[in-house]
């Protein structure tokens, strides 16, 4: 286990806001600041993400842990956990391991299922190649983030994607580096897109979930809420409008309210 990375907000009840493959804490700052007067709430950085440690390894295991030394190091007995993509499956599988340090969870936009076999639908994204496209990019060749920009998009058809990588690429003394660990990330991958059907879990009803899905998202499809209920029997699904995968950036008010609603 490692020590994350962390910015913190506010006072009151724990909230702990775990973001999504190739993001960071600060993808969250604008919730975390609209929430500070009720709340306190951590951004966390998973690792090998962030100013976290880069590992080895990059497990849904790895993260639990991780995440309950942080609740020991900051003396959290109960917490909300709140996760965006990948972090909402970390989210989902440790309050399924250690349902006593959950008060509530949030789950946004993603399912406990396998997205291998969804990989040929153009809007879950097709994480081998993205990954091997920022390989691709010699970033210590690079002399600004335009040129960068021009480079990604290349390999990377949607430039909002294009851009939401990039927010990984940092200026050094020595050039350009990335953020985040891509060689630990791609051995991994196949993890990170799996399900929990092989982990042999029990369903948990000690503390209330919200699952929140964009209704231009296909990352939560009839199949993933089933699979969520099945996890999470007393689960409420409410669906975003007008949103796509990343609703806390797309639809910021109408997430909010559906978020504060719940924990209210």
């Amino acid at each position: 286990m490692i020590e994350m990375a962390y910015k913190v907000f506010g006072q009151g009840q724990p909230i702990i806001i775990i973001h999504g493959l190739y993001g960071m804490s600060d993808n969250w700052l604008p919730f975390a600041k609209r929430v500070q007067s009720q709340y306190r709430v951590y951004l966390v950085d998973v690792r090998n993400h962030g100013s976290s440690p880069h590992t080895e390894t990059h497990t849904y295991e790895d993260i639990c842990s991780d995440i309950l030394l942080f609740l020991k190091n900051h003396n959290i007995e109960k917490a909300t956990l709140m996760g965006h993509s990948m972090g909402g499956k970390a989210a989902m599988l440790f309050a399924l391991q250690n349902p006593e340090r959950v008060s509530s969870l949030i789950i946004v936009d993603i399912a406990p299922v396998n997205y291998q076999s969804q990989m040929c639908d153009s809007q879950i994204y097709n994480h081998s190649d993205i990954i091997k496209a920022m390989l691709k990019l010699e970033v210590g060749k690079i002399k600004n983030r335009t040129e960068a920009e021009v480079s990604l998009n290349q390999y990377v058809d949607d430039i909002r994607t294009t851009r939401f990588l990039l927010k990984n690429l940092v200026k050094t003394e020595e050039g350009y580096r990335w953020r985040l660990n891509l060689k630990t990330l791609q051995s991994f991958l196949t993890n990170i897109v799996a399900g929990f059907d092989s982990k042999n879990l029990e369903p948990v009803t000690l503390f209330p979930v919200l699952a929140l899905k964009g209704s231009n998202s296909n990352f939560i499809t009839y199949e993933g809420e089933k699979a969520i209920c099945k996890y999470f029997p007393l689960a409420k699904i409410v669906t975003i409008k007008g949103a796509g995968h990343w609703l806390h950036a797309e639809k910021p008010d109408e997430f909010y309210e559906t978020v504060n609603s719940f924990l209210n």
